[in-house]
């Protein structure tokens, strides 16, 4: 709050908003919840030159559930009566994919602005679902934000319960240079389609623990071959990551793209993996570096 009545709000670049690790009680993380939605508008409103916001909703286990819905919505509808005209950066991560649903709310206040006018200037956009049950019923609401982000080049999808997204659409106007997509579902072809969308702008992508409801991976290793610009790749199929070479990672067992010698023991295709692997390596014979 001091901040946003500093001479230096003007130079803030980035909130996060969210909820700390440390054990609270209950009473403790309401009395901070009613804060947040009292206070957030009229702090926001000050940062007239926000690019980025993350928020990130309360754990599961802390609030009751009539509470944790009441502490996200007055959040997510205070951006609806704000205008942050430099805001091009948005990540939200919510425990129900029906927990996106204020966005889309019957507008009968002539003060609040249009949603579309907030999503089609965003050029990254994470969404992510972090409760273990069954979202799909109201996943039409997550992937409509998706929809409306008409200027994207960055877009990052997430879930802990493999969420279907088959029916995601990239605006006709989108040319992704980044993908990540953690814990979902999607056949191939829809999948195919939205790489196919970004062929002369795709530089990154990272499909980790994605789950083909119907089609082949070769089917994708071929659509990721025809990519101008892609550099890197991370691809994980069940628990195994099948990477390039430039990722390693000591947490978890990984397999390096240079070593697998047979990618069809974990779905893929091998013909289509060697091809992919050996245009990736001479994309690389000219340095490239992806930032956000």
């Amino acid at each position: 709050m001091s901040l946003s009545n500093s001479p230096y709000a003007q130079y803030v670049r980035q909130v996060d908003i969210g909820y700390g690790s440390f054990p609270c009680s209950i009473e403790e993380v309401i009395s901070y919840t009613e804060d947040l939605a009292g206070l957030l508008s009229s702090c926001l409103r000050q940062f007239s030159n926000l690019k980025a916001l993350d928020f990130c909703g309360p754990p599961l286990t802390s609030l009751p559930h009539h509470r944790m819905k009441a502490s996200i919505d007055p959040i997510l509808m205070s951006l609806c009566y704000m205008p942050l005209p430099n805001l091009t950066e948005l990540e939200i991560q919510l425990p129900m994919t029906n927990d996106f649903a204020p966005f889309f709310a019957e507008n009968t206040s002539t003060l609040r602005i249009p949603i579309e006018q907030i999503f089609n200037r965003l050029h990254y956009l994470g969404l992510h679902v972090y409760a273990q049950t069954n979202q799909q019923s109201h996943a039409y609401n997550f992937l409509r934000i998706v929809e409306l982000s008409t200027s994207l080049d960055s877009l990052s999808l997430s879930s802990t319960n493999y969420l279907s997204i088959d029916r995601l659409r990239l605006g006709s106007t989108v040319r992704l240079r980044f993908l990540s997509l953690h814990r979902v579902k999607i056949s191939s072809r829809n999948l195919t389609n939205v790489i196919e969308q970004c062929t002369e702008s795709m530089q990154y992508i990272e499909l980790r623990h994605v789950k083909i409801e119907s089609g082949a991976w070769r089917e994708i290793l071929s659509a990721m071959d025809s990519l101008l610009y892609l550099y890197d790749f991370d691809i994980s199929v069940g628990e195994t990551p099948i990477r390039s070479e430039r990722f390693h990672s000591a947490s978890t067992p990984s397999i390096n793209a240079e070593d697998i010698q047979d990618p069809g023991l974990f779905g893929l295709d091998l013909v289509a993996f060697i091809n992919l692997k050996q245009r990736i390596k001479l994309k690389r014979v000219v340095p490239r570096h992806f930032s956000r």
